[in-house]
């Protein structure tokens, strides 16, 4: 019986999960995230708060890659 129950809770949790709502981003930062994937070719990403306040995630696959990006920002670490 207590394993039914256990397997009952973890359903209903796999539930709540799965109703949570993405957060919907505005065009603008839709379109920012495009022009700025386009720029480095790779995926970025934009996350913004209610408040305004967020981050900028911009994907690398390797060291290389990571310097190009670096290099197309204009970022001198030498």
């Amino acid at each position: 019986m207590r394993q039914l129950e256990q397997l009952i809770t973890q359903l209903n949790h796999e539930d709540k999960k799965a109703k949570a709502k993405p957060v919907k981003k505005s065009p603008y930062i839709q379109a920012s995230e495009n022009q700025l994937g386009d720029r480095f070719g790779t995926k970025v990403q934009i996350a913004q708060s209610k408040k305004g306040q967020g981050h900028i995630a911009i994907d690398f696959a390797s060291e290389t890659d990571l310097n190009r990006i670096l290099a197309l920002l204009d970022v001198n670490l030498d």
